[in-house]
């Protein structure tokens, strides 16, 4: 079994769960009374993102939790760790904002963050040749791309590397703001020491440095 962490203070069994003793406990914990589950947005390889409401602030958030099969997972749980730190310390307008971290009574890690409605940078560059990729179409994704310059120029003058950087990692939101999301492959200057060595993202994207390791 996994070592029960001192951070673990809440507990929550989102909706559908079969009812029984855990399922009344979590009923009246303090993650459960705060955040209203609404369902799932979608899923990864690190567990699942599901839209949550947060009865404390009265807004509408998104929560990552880690996923069942990596709760036993050292690694995993680092990683996930890893993640919602370093997002969270990266305050600038082009990187999504983490609110909240904890633990479930299951063992599984959670943060949440702001959730982004929109499309992914792909969707937008598919579009845009799909219609002839006129000169305008093209100033416009020049200009989504700089705006990820600027928030990836302020992420490594903090000295964090996001390594898994591509369009579908890379949201355009309803009112044009352009966010680098998903940084669970990111490291920072106290991590790069460990990950040297090592091969982490997607290859078509990869830099020649971060696929020597």
């Amino acid at each position: 079994m996994t070592e029960r962490r001192p951070e673990r203070t809440v507990t929550w069994a989102p909706p559908g769960e079969p009812e029984g003793g855990a399922a009344r406990e979590a009923a009246s914990s303090p993650l459960q009374l705060r955040y209203d589950d609404k369902g799932l947005i979608g899923e990864g390889g690190m567990g699942e993102v599901r839209r949550v409401h947060d009865r404390l602030l009265d807004c509408v958030v998104a929560m990552k939790v880690l996923g069942p099969d990596l709760v036993d997972s050292a690694q995993a749980r680092q990683r996930f760790v890893d993640e919602a730190s370093i997002t969270a310390r990266l305050r600038h307008p082009g990187i999504v904002a983490v609110h909240d971290r904890g633990e479930r009574d299951d063992g599984r890690l959670w943060y949440t963050m702001t959730e982004v409605r929109g499309r992914t940078l792909s969707d937008e560059i598919v579009d845009a040749h799909e219609d002839g990729l006129d000169e305008l179409a093209l100033r416009r994704l020049v200009g989504l791309l700089a705006r990820v310059c600027d928030a990836m120029a302020y992420a490594h003058e903090q000295g964090v590397i996001h390594r898994d950087l591509k369009p579908d990692n890379l949201m355009v939101g309803q009112f044009g703001e352009v966010l680098v999301m998903d940084w669970g492959l990111a490291v920072d200057d106290v991590s790069v020491p460990e990950g040297r060595g090592t091969v982490a993202g997607t290859p078509a994207y990869m830099a020649p440095e971060q696929a020597r390791g």
